[in-house]
């Protein structure tokens, strides 16, 4: 009886536990992405001393730097993944947490803002 009921378990077992070691592959899984911010931004000013870029990845991931004078500055790329939801974006940053701003496009231009500060981007 005993050999029974270990079967069972262990039979229990191998059915529960590829549910919890296969990935998922819902669509809630997925990062919420808006096309229109899939491609490479900058900062829509007229000094050519470090302006900021950024670029958003379809796969949801993406990067941000300065350039001065047309040259990455010396900080180089940093990295992140980012999603939307309802005119939010977030970004969150490997070792440096995440961070979630308002965003518009308008008139082609990109609007990001957060806290009293917006930045507005071109299409590169």
């Amino acid at each position: 009886k005993e050999y029974s009921i270990m079967k069972k378990v262990l039979f229990m077992m191998a059915m529960i536990l590829p549910m919890f070691i296969l990935p998922s592959c819902s669509k809630d899984d997925e990062p919420n992405i808006d096309g229109q911010l899939v491609g490479i931004w900058e900062e829509d000013t007229n000094s050519e001393w470090e302006v900021f870029c950024i670029e958003l990845k379809e796969d949801g991931t993406g990067c941000q730097w300065a350039e001065d004078y047309g040259e990455i500055d010396e900080y180089g790329k940093s990295y992140f993944a980012w999603s939307t939801s309802g005119g939010k974006i977030t970004v969150i940053h490997e070792n440096d947490g995440s961070m979630t701003m308002d965003y518009a496009i308008r008139n082609g231009k990109l609007y990001v803002s957060y806290e009293d500060e917006t930045i507005t981007y071109v299409k590169k």
